[in-house]
């Protein structure tokens, strides 16, 4: 089993508390025989499914490259899980200790997973327009709440005159989903139409009170490193106050609706930092892509750095020379030539 869990004594100075990348599993079906640290797999499965439907499969680890050049290594393994209906079964893993939120100071709990879906794919009926809609959507909660939990919906309205692809991002006020209020993002604008054998970054933040009572909760999709202070979704409703004190979050869960999904890096922290990948280079304080590509914005635009200290301007359409002194948008010397 290769959960590793880190520094649940002192959430202060922890950083990372779980991580799983699932390269040191045993390869093939999750079971109890296998995977003992792990249950529930078949957790609802009224339909019957069969349990190889869960498997650690390898060869093909999911890896996230960000705009910025921000890098999570897939490795060579993932989490393939494939749900026949809305009512089968998920993953449980029992954390050894409660996760530290009632630590005597505020404090947030960043959850963050990478994600990646095969097709669109409504098994248990056909879809009958915008309000029955086929789709497939990774969960990943705490204590199997609805407000404790993260899920990302890719869905596919179809009828016979109309098709429209989208993301939903979704958080919940309540527990139990029983009288409770939600606020969603629509992803479209930001992210075009879900694609298949894409893989897409989801962070989710909880804050907590000192006493560990659930304050807040926020979320993004594909962030950048400099993205923490514009969440895609922040909760609009109030809490109804989830209170860990009284519900120490104890178990992670992971559910795959309607379809197949590839869940990897799975990862708990208590910093930003920790969760999202920092730009691997930077140039003038900007991130730069595998590429050598830099978005400067009202600056000077696109740039590609590859041999810098000459410099490809887009807008220019032509090389420019920028010593080490005037790579910085608060002034310098810039050598322009024709």
């Amino acid at each position: 089993m290769a959960l590793s869990l880190l520094g649940f004594s002192s959430m202060i100075n922890a950083e990372v508390i779980l991580e799983e990348n699932f390269e040191n599993m045993a390869t093939g079906t999750l079971s109890a025989a296998t995977h003992p640290d792990w249950r529930g797999m078949l957790e609802g499965n009224t339909a019957g499914q069969d349990p190889s439907d869960w498997e650690i499969e390898e060869g093909s680890g999911l890896t996230w490259v960000a705009e910025d050049g921000g890098v999570i290594d897939g490795g060579n393994k993932h989490l393939d899980m494939r749900s026949v209906s809305n009512i089968t079964g998920r993953a449980y893993y029992d954390f050894p200790n409660p996760l530290p939120t009632d630590i005597g100071q505020a404090t947030s709990i960043y959850l963050r997973y990478l994600i990646s879906f095969d097709q669109f794919e409504w098994i248990s009926q056909n879809s009958t327009g915008p309000e029955d809609p086929r789709s497939v959507w990774p969960l990943v909660r705490f204590n199997g709440s609805w407000q404790m939990r993260s899920v990302l919906k890719f869905r596919e309205y179809e009828t016979a005159e109309n098709q429209v692809l989208g993301f939903m991002f979704e958080l919940h006020d309540d527990k139990d989903l029983a009288t409770g209020q939600r606020s969603i993002v629509r992803l479209e604008g930001k992210l075009g139409e879900p694609q298949p054998m894409t893989t897409y970054l989801v962070v989710t933040r909880y804050d907590f009170d000192a006493a560990g009572v659930l304050q807040g909760q926020a979320a993004w999709v594909n962030p950048n490193f400099a993205d923490m202070g514009t969440p895609d979704l922040v909760s609009n409703h109030a809490q109804p106050g989830y209170d860990t004190f009284v519900n120490p979050i104890v178990s992670l869960d992971i559910t795959t609706y309607g379809g197949t999904m590839r869940y990897d890096n799975i990862m708990i922290a208590n910093s930003w930092d920790s969760v999202v990948p920092q730009p691997s280079m930077t140039w003038a304080g900007y991130g730069v892509d595998p590429n050598g590509l830099v978005d400067t914005g009202p600056w000077m635009g696109w740039l590609n750095v590859t041999d810098d200290p000459w410099i490809y301007s887009y807008s220019l359409e032509s090389y420019i020379y920028i010593p080490a002194e005037g790579n910085t948008a608060a002034g310098g010397w810039i050598y322009a030539f024709k």
